[in-house]
């Protein structure tokens, strides 16, 4: 059996947490751009109060600056920020949720990853640190040997299969 470990670290006795998947990261970012939205539009509500942004931008007369006006409108905007971050992050959760899914195909058993079609060790090996074994569960194991198939060995509560005549 080939070891894929390219590191050499033990993957069982590594203690580090899997790398997030790209996009989870993608989505995440999503939700930072839409906090700094709104803190722009907070920051320019303040300004406004405090510089007399649109009044010099339109030449008009200044007005007498309303703090308490400036501090609805910042909660208001909080509220909005927060209902919609809510919003925002129950559909990241559910697109992570969707991204997880692995499409198998029926016929061949085969995974799509990254619009790429590979059989089952070639994922796992290039998605998780699980090193695969191959072997028979005990349902095949009786239905092989109805069949007349010599099955040898035990081996981690399923049962090994004889490698005569078998290319790996």
């Amino acid at each position: 059996m080939a070891d894929n470990n390219i590191s050499g670290a033990d993957p069982i006795l590594t203690n580090a947490p899997p790398e997030p998947r790209r996009g989870i990261l993608r989505w995440r970012r999503a939700l930072l751009w839409h906090s700094l939205a709104f803190l722009t539009i907070v920051a320019l509500t303040w300004c406004e109060e405090a510089f007399y942004l649109l009044h010099q931008l339109f030449r008009q007369t200044p007005e007498r600056p309303d703090y308490m006006g400036a501090a609805i409108i910042t909660l208001i905007i909080a509220l909005v920020w927060l209902v919609s971050g809510m919003a925002i992050n129950r559909l990241v959760v559910r697109l992570n949720d969707a991204e997880r899914f692995l499409h198998i195909c029926a016929w061949c058993r085969r995974i799509e990853s990254e619009e790429k079609w590979m059989n089952l060790e070639s994922y796992f090996a290039q998605e998780t640190i699980a090193v695969l074994s191959h072997g028979i569960c005990p349902d095949c194991c009786r239905k092989m040997e109805g069949e007349g198939h010599e099955v040898a060995g035990v081996h981690g509560g399923a049962e090994d299969v004889g490698t005569q005549g078998v290319e790996s």
